[in-house]
């Protein structure tokens, strides 16, 4: 929302990353064509890159201000 600081949109958009990152798991794991499989645990990967990157920012950014 407009309201929330820039540290509240890092851990908002860090915490999505996971979500994404845990739903396409998930998904990996329901279904037996691995090609399907492979497309979710591809997408997976690229959500934990996208947590790490905020993650490195909230740590530069953030951490280093405490």
């Amino acid at each position: 929302s407009a309201d929330m600081s820039y540290q509240d949109i890092l851990i908002t958009a860090m915490k999505r990353e996971e979500k994404s990152h845990d739903l396409y798991t998930r998904l990996a794991a329901e279904y037996k064509d691995e090609n399907v499989q492979n497309l979710f645990k591809k997408l997976a990967s690229e959500e934990a890159k996208h947590k790490l990157h905020f993650e490195t920012i909230y740590d530069n950014e953030i951490l280093k201000e405490d």
